[in-house]
């Protein structure tokens, strides 16, 4: 996973957690995943990159189902561009994004704005922290 991007290690635990919900997903009968775990790898990078790029494309975080759907825009395309069809399948393309936004009670605002900004400081995850019930 690690040479698609151009600083691997700081978005390596966030890859690694869209590729574990990319296979529950599968596992769940999703058609658009993919068999294979390079191609769970490739989509992850697709998201992270589509997210990473969300400020500079003025999608707003504030604005979750906005998200959602760039998201998911990004991952149809890229399936698109390589040969294969979308059409009824962005459904589960929005399916997916959801996923990989994670819950949005649990996360905050501030939360998300540190996730999808391009400023994660070292030894930071990149994923939002989900709160835990009291």
């Amino acid at each position: 996973m690690g040479g698609m991007l151009s600083d691997p290690g700081k978005d390596e635990k966030a890859l690694t957690a869209f590729v574990t919900v990319l296979t529950r997903a599968f596992g769940e009968g999703s058609p658009v995943v993919g068999q294979s775990i390079k191609r769970r790898q490739k989509l992850a990078v697709v998201a992270l990159r589509r997210i990473k790029s969300f400020e500079r494309r003025g999608v707003s975080i504030e604005d979750r189902v906005h998200c959602i759907r760039d998201l998911a825009k990004g991952l149809a395309a890229d399936r698109a561009e390589a040969g294969y069809p979308v059409g009824r399948l962005i459904a589960d393309y929005q399916f997916l994004a959801t996923e990989l936004a994670g819950p949005p009670s649990r996360i905050s605002l501030e939360e998300r704005r540190r996730f999808y900004s391009n400023g994660s400081k070292k030894g930071q995850s990149a994923l939002p922290q989900r709160r835990r019930s009291p």
